[in-house]
């Protein structure tokens, strides 16, 4: 319930959480230093809201605006050119830490923790599942290593960092991989890959393969300097990417004003000027 939430995000952010709570609505703010960078600053919303429904607890619904913005900016209009990296965003330990209570959907597809084992015997059902569920939710299928018996990448670290943004499947067995594989098709996950569906392949053939170097991490280029980006962090950069053009406010609160109008990076400038005030 709403009601937990809270604990979650005080042992996360401690001094800097900033509440306001109104009946059935819970806001949550953070205002902090980027860990990597100091001339970042991230400001952190999250949005719980509670409807009642019969005699139950009701329906909990959170909603997460997370923004990085330069702390030298003092005037919104000049903050656009000067906004941080797109890289600078980390994935968000809170967010696991929500996902992780458990019950949580997202566009209707329930998330789970952790990576899910697809056994031998549910594949076909599996994989009709995810096909369908990727339409709303990234699926993520982590295959076997190219010697042994294990999957290629601990499926539970790529889970953790794509929390909230995807769900995350491996085989039970070898054995397993190989059904999985067989009934997948050309959507397979060949030993020593990660395959990604972004929507359903039967509609969009076309989805991405982590493989080679490429699962070993790109190398890109950050401040003049050439640096390999953990895959798991460039897929989670590619989802959260997405899910700034995605329409993901659930019908329910189209008429609910959600986050106040003004920007994060309005909000927190307006901060600053009530500091120096």
């Amino acid at each position: 319930g709403p009601n937990s939430i809270g604990p979650l995000l005080e042992k996360w952010a401690g001094r800097y959480l900033e509440t306001d709570h109104t009946e059935g609505m819970w806001r949550y703010s953070v205002t902090s230093k980027h860990p990597e960078d100091d001339s970042i600053v991230q400001h952190t919303r999250i949005q719980v809201q509670n409807t009642p429904i019969g005699g139950t607890n009701g329906l909990t619904t959170v909603l997460i605006e997370v923004g990085l913005m330069l702390e030298e900016e003092e005037d919104p209009d000049l903050a656009a050119p000067g906004l941080p990296p797109f890289h600078r965003l980390l994935p968000q330990r809170f967010i696991w830490d929500i996902v992780s209570m458990g019950g949580w959907t997202r566009k209707g597809i329930p998330l789970h923790e952790g990576s899910k084992k697809v056994e031998f015997d549910d594949v076909e059902e599996w994989w009709e599942d995810i096909c369908n569920e990727a339409e709303q939710v990234p699926q993520v299928i982590v295959g076997s290593a190219l010697a042994g018996d294990l999957p290629v990448v601990s499926p539970d670290t790529v889970s953790a960092i794509l929390s909230g943004f995807a769900k995350v499947y491996h085989a039970s067995s070898i054995a397993t991989m190989e059904k999985m594989n067989e009934v997948m098709g050309k959507m397979k996950a060949p030993k020593g890959s990660v395959r990604i569906l972004l929507s359903n392949p039967s509609i969009n053939p076309k989805q991405p393969l982590y493989i080679g170097e490429r699962l070993r991490g790109p190398v890109v280029l950050i401040e003049g300097e050439q640096v390999q980006r953990p895959f798991e962090v460039d897929v989670f950069l590619r989802l959260a990417k997405r899910s700034l053009v995605d329409d993901i406010v659930p019908e329910y609160w189209e008429d609910i004003v959600l986050m106040p109008v003004e920007t994060a990076a309005e909000s927190f400038l307006k901060q600053r000027e009530k500091e120096r005030l």
